[in-house]
């Protein structure tokens, strides 16, 4: 039997311990806590509403903006952050001013989350050092502070490798948290706000996040050190699936399966249930599938091969998926896709910087051209780095049995998004324009161009030329799908793109 004496040095001893345990351990400090990085872009600039970037437009804010401004403490009331990172420039700072003082917070200034739009590749290698330019400044130096002297002066990569160096600085400046459990908010921008959710996410930089102002994304380090998007633009994220078609070769159109946006589970084994129906439909195929992704990249997780060789062109017919984990359906869903009599012109086209207007014309003597891929940002390969006016063209045909097939559907070419503004010729003739040129600049760089076309103007040999001018970031024709054909089968290939 134990003696009460003994009893109470148990107790005491165990009482000890706890208080040892908690105060060498605190919440929050475990290695199993995960790291909450929250991203916020600030409030619309003029620059947002115009498109016109300009120094003085950058630093006046839009009446949406100022509204945003003035409701950003009832915005971030139901968050709780640890540190609050900054990037240098104005209008971040501005946007969270009024935060950080009702809340009596300083916030530190991260050259590395300032804003830079850069096309990355995964051959893209980091740079060793990033060129510094001017001196920080402070908005206010009681409620902004500098991380330490040294971190005094904004960065200015001069190109893609400076540039995902950048990134993958302020990547390892935030992993450096891991484990705490902290909630970190970073106040940025649009280009790096979407290449820091990248790196952190493992995926290639290529600005597939549209991070909108004002709106919160939250990203949480999981127990391996993975990072998954929980929210996006204040909406909880929702993993979502589509198919994408290849064109009809031999009498088969493959499917494809892809994450919208990203796979956010990697790791985990999902079983597929496909369905294919024709346009009447009547079931064609079906079949089950399996498949485990252990990165995040952007093959597609799984193909189908459909037979329409008995199947009209211009047909639209469906696919029903059910996606299950460990016998629990997980996802379900249904996507059309096209037997196309659509022409694509993605691929190889040509491209020369510079302005001459005679290059619109059919019979213009292309000397010293550069070969580029569409759709694909010109900075990539054919002309890194460069800001200014450069001038697409491309030669394809259009048959007699492929206008047959087009019957007297309107024509319409679908020239994907041009970066930033574009006049476009066929055959000489201009067909449309979207954006403007300086010095009334107007970007409309995710805006696809859809431009109809007379038939009189089509031939059997024809000549396509895009006058395009970028003023900052990336720029070309970027991003597709590039086609031309009757309008209803180009809106549907445009409604795949755009899910």
């Amino acid at each position: 039997m134990i003696s009460m004496h003994r009893k109470r040095n148990i107790l005491l001893r165990v009482f000890l311990l706890f208080t040892f345990v908690f105060v060498c351990f605190p919440a929050g400090a475990g290695g199993n806590k995960g790291l909450k990085v929250y991203i916020t872009r600030h409030a619309e600039t003029m620059g947002n509403v115009t498109g016109n970037y300009s120094e003085e437009n950058q630093r006046t804010f839009s009446p949406k903006g100022l509204t945003q401004i003035e409701h950003i403490n009832d915005k971030l009331k139901n968050y709780r952050f640890d540190r609050v990172f900054v990037s240098p420039m104005y209008r971040t700072q501005y946007t969270i001013f009024p935060y950080l003082k009702s809340h009596n917070i300083t916030a530190e200034i991260w050259p590395e989350i300032d804003e830079k739009c850069f096309d990355i590749t995964s051959s893209t290698v980091p740079a060793k050092t990033i060129p510094e330019s001017g001196l920080i400044e402070l908005f206010d130096e009681k409620y902004f502070k500098l991380r330490d002297p040294s971190a005094n002066r904004m960065y200015e990569p001069r190109n893609a490798s400076e540039g995902l160096a950048q990134f993958l600085k302020a990547k390892e400046m935030l992993v450096r948290y891991s484990g705490t459990g902290m909630s970190i908010l970073l106040v940025g921008h649009y280009c790096t706000g979407s290449r820091l959710m990248e790196v952190l996410l493992d995926l290639e930089s290529k600005g597939r996040f549209a991070p909108k102002n004002c709106a919160v994304s939250l990203l949480e380090q999981q127990p391996d050190g993975i990072f998954k998007l929980l929210q996006y633009n204040d909406k909880p994220f929702i993993q979502k699936f589509f198919w994408k078609q290849d064109n009809a070769k031999g009498g088969f159109i493959t499917l494809h399966l892809f994450p919208d946006i990203f796979l956010n589970d990697v790791n985990k084994e999902f079983n597929v249930n496909w369905k294919v129906f024709d346009s009447e439909g009547a079931l064609m195929i079906n079949g089950k599938d399996t498949f485990k992704a252990y990165k995040r990249d952007d093959k597609p997780l799984m193909s189908v091969k459909v037979p329409v060789g008995n199947i009209k062109e211009s047909s639209v017919c469906g696919i029903e998926t059910v996606m299950s984990h460990k016998g629990k359906e997980m996802y379900s869903w249904k996507d059309k896709f096209l037997v196309p009599t659509y022409k694509s012109l993605e691929g190889k086209w040509i491209i020369k910087k510079g302005d001459n207007p005679e290059r619109a014309k059919e019979d213009y003597h292309e000397n010293k051209w550069i070969p580029v891929n569409v759709p694909e940002g010109w900075e990539k390969n054919a002309l890194p780095g460069y800001d200014g006016i450069a001038w697409y063209r491309l030669k394809f045909t259009v048959t007699e049995d492929e206008l047959k097939k087009w019957g007297d559907k309107k024509i319409v070419l679908l020239l994907g998004a041009v970066d930033d503004a574009d006049v476009t010729y066929l055959n000489g003739v201009e067909i449309g324009r979207t954006g403007r040129f300086p010095p009334d600049k107007n970007t409309a760089w995710d805006t696809p161009r859809v431009y109809l076309i007379d038939r009189s103007i089509l031939k059997d040999n024809n000549v396509l030329a895009v006058r395009v001018c970028d003023w900052g970031g990336g720029g070309g024709i970027w991003s597709g799908p590039a086609a031309i054909g009757p309008s209803d089968e180009i809106n549907i290939l445009l409604n795949q793109k755009n899910r």
